[in-house]
């Protein structure tokens, strides 16, 4: 019994700290984003603070959540800086699941 909860405590503790610690001090909402529809694919841009554009300068890595097409399912994307402008940031997203297929035919509409 001893051996389970401290197996299972240690590393749910670890996870719990970790993601407090990303949520109150590495995400940023963005309100608004411009999309752009590709042939294979779509490309979302959006302005950053500058606490963000600071701590994340050469890329870095966001969860993507488009409420219009489901409300529940965040997906991973790499994020790509403007090379004209420190604060805005790209992310490409390629038309091969369902998720990103939805994505794309709503923004086709």
């Amino acid at each position: 019994d001893g051996f389970i909860a401290w197996f299972v405590g240690i590393p749910l503790s670890v996870y719990v700290l970790d993601m407090t610690y990303v949520w109150f001090y590495m995400t940023e909402r963005v309100s608004t984003s411009k999309f752009t529809v590709l042939p294979k694919g779509m490309q979302m841009t959006m302005q950053v603070s500058d606490k963000f554009s600071r701590t994340t300068e050469n890329g870095g890595f966001a969860y993507v959540c488009l409420p219009w097409v489901s409300k529940y399912q965040w997906h991973a994307f790499s994020l790509y800086e403007d090379v004209n402008d420190k604060n805005v940031r790209h992310v490409f997203m390629q038309k091969v699941g369902d998720w990103t297929s939805d994505v794309h035919k709503e923004l086709q509409r």
